[in-house]
């Protein structure tokens, strides 16, 4: 919070008086290179030295994007008050979620999050209608007006940047620390071109023919240079902070640190430049800040009654013996292939085209996941973590329906192709080849009924399955053997759900963090609930582990899990 507020406040502090806004942000990224310089030489932080060409090529979006909502931030610090900032910004919530629906397909907002986006959309407009009319000469509504332009396409921006993110990260192979510096790099060779387009250059030389000092005051260029030292080094802390914020910071202490900072803001904006907070403007900024405070308790709460939901449900809803075909090591393999069975597919791929059921936009959401993975990817550069659970079952057999599609071109092949796919072929005729990767992390005392499982998946599906070491391994310990063993997986299936231990703080596509092996988790059924997971398998009739009908909910190790009564 304390960097963030800085950032703003001392940019205000040197665009007051500065008529170079880019060459700023230029020295601000110039500033944060030479602070991964020095750390990249101290062993804190590694950097790729030499820029490759094809992750320069690669991460152009992201780049271009960057400079555009960098540049449009200071512009728009530039033209509107310090404590219009938030202001003209208000729109970041709104579009996030908008542009999050679209492009990352995100489950449907519910109500209370829609009442938080018209709540800051109302304030916005409120602040905008408001602030406009109580400018008193031309110059003033056209400074705000054009102020108020760059606080939008500041918005659009910041709502695109966890899109052009989670599209960016597998270009450096999930390390955040490399994208950073690749960011910083690459934004500051596009930037130079820019600032002699905008006509900069000629206030450029006359900034650095300026004295930093003038009559015992810092002078223009003494602002420039302070203010370009002080927020280069926090825009460097912020860059990896960045990295690590959602992971270490709850939504609650999220909330109170983005209020406190839009308080602060307003108040220090009244004190040092000399703001003057009009009713309408205070009125704006207060309904912002009670949508963005409403809509993070709100989505706290989804995950809260989430969770308390299902809790619930695993203890009263356990799956009937005769509701599917459950799986025992007695059950004969060729009695149960149905599932895998074109009409099945197809039925899958069917409901999936309903996207106002429950269940259908539900599996039309982890099957784009999926099918992005596979295209970015590839087969052989893609795995399924399976340990025989609920969640990663309905996983691999959504891993065979999108595998399906993705070899099929023409409704023949569709009809055909099934014996050609791992999820279909015989095993007796499965090469190492025609397998999908697939990981089994052991646990140290596993149930005799789960490995028997996770072996008839193996053939069913034709998975190429690695088993960790026996006696099991921490987490870590497990994927850097796989890491060894498997050097070209980039991306893993996950049947991570949402209301999972930390699934709140998870995206679709999530990199494993700096020291461990570089992969990109990926968690197509997120959004899933709890009664989703069941209604798939049952409507499918997608077989699963035979411990659920005995009550088990939890079943990986023996020492610590038992049956519920």
């Amino acid at each position: 919070m304390f960097a963030a507020l800085c950032m703003i406040m001392v940019n205000k502090w040197v665009l007051i008086s500065t008529e170079t806004p880019l060459f700023f942000l230029l020295a601000q990224l110039v500033i944060a290179i030479l602070m991964f310089l020095v750390t990249h030489a101290l062993g804190l932080f590694k950097v790729t030295l030499s820029l490759q060409w094809d992750v320069c090529v690669g991460l152009w979006p992201m780049i271009f994007l960057n400079v555009l909502g960098l540049s449009a931030n200071n512009y728009c610090l530039k033209y509107v008050d310090a404590s219009f900032y938030q202001v003209a910004r208000g729109l970041v919530l709104p579009l996030t979620v908008v542009l999050s629906l679209v492009f990352l397909k995100a489950s449907r907002p519910t109500l209370r999050v829609l009442a938080a986006c018209a709540i800051v959309t109302v304030g916005f407009f409120v602040g905008v209608a408001l602030d406009s009319s109580n400018s008193k000469t031309p110059d003033q509504k056209k400074t705000s007006l054009l102020g108020i332009a760059f606080g939008l396409l500041s918005s659009l921006t910041t709502a695109s940047h966890a899109i052009v993110i989670k599209r960016s990260l597998p270009v450096v192979n999930g390390d955040a620390i490399e994208l950073a510096w690749y960011s910083n790099v690459l934004s500051s060779i596009l930037l130079l071109p820019v600032i002699w387009l905008v006509g900069e250059g000629s206030g450029v030389l006359g900034l650095l023919s300026s004295p930093i000092y003038l009559d015992g005051n810092l002078s223009v260029l003494g602002r420039f240079l302070w203010g370009s030292l002080v927020t280069g080094l926090v825009g460097w802390l912020l860059s990896i902070a960045g990295v690590l914020s959602i992971k270490i910071t709850s939504p609650i202490t999220h909330m109170v640190s983005g209020a406190v900072r839009g308080i602060l803001q307003t108040i220090l904006g009244v004190w040092y430049f000399g703001d003057i907070v009009t009713t309408g403007r205070g009125t704006s900024i207060f309904v912002i800040l009670a949508g963005s405070t409403y809509y993070t308790w709100a989505k706290n709460e989804e995950v809260l009654e989430q969770r308390a939901r299902e809790q619930g449900m695993s203890k009263i809803q356990a799956p009937s013996p005769v509701s599917l075909p459950f799986f025992t090591s007695q059950t004969l393999t060729t009695t149960m292939l149905t599932y895998l069975s074109v009409p099945t597919i197809q039925s899958v791929l069917a409901i999936s085209e309903d996207g106002d059921s429950h269940l259908g936009s539900a599996v039309q959401q982890a099957l784009t996941v999926i099918e992005e993975t596979l295209e970015q990817d590839g087969e052989q550069g893609t795995a399924i973590s399976f340990n025989g659970g609920k969640d990663c079952t309905v996983l691999l057999h959504l891993l065979a329906v999108a595998l399906w599609r993705r070899r099929s071109r023409s409704p023949k092949e569709q009809a055909d192709c099934l014996h050609q796919l791992p999820s279909e072929c015989p095993p007796e005729q499965a090469t190492s080849q025609s397998r999908f990767n697939s990981l089994y992390v052991t646990c140290s005392s596993p149930f005799p009924e789960v490995e028997a499982f996770v072996d008839h998946c193996a053939e069913s599906y034709s998975l190429g399955l690695f088993r960790t070491s026996p006696g099991g391994l921490p987490m870590k310990d497990a994927l850097k053997q796989y890491k060894e063993k498997e050097p070209k997986i980039k991306s893993i299936l996950v049947g991570t759900r949402r209301s999972d231990p930390h699934g709140d703080k998870l995206d679709f596509t999530t990199p494993t963090d700096d020291d461990w092996p570089a992969y990109q988790r990926v968690h197509p059924i997120l959004n899933w609930s709890y009664s989703q997971v069941w209604e798939y398998l049952r409507r499918f009739e997608v077989p699963y582990c035979d411990l659920y009908n005995r009550g088990c909910v939890d079943f990986y190790t023996l020492q610590t899990n038992h049956p519920e009564p």
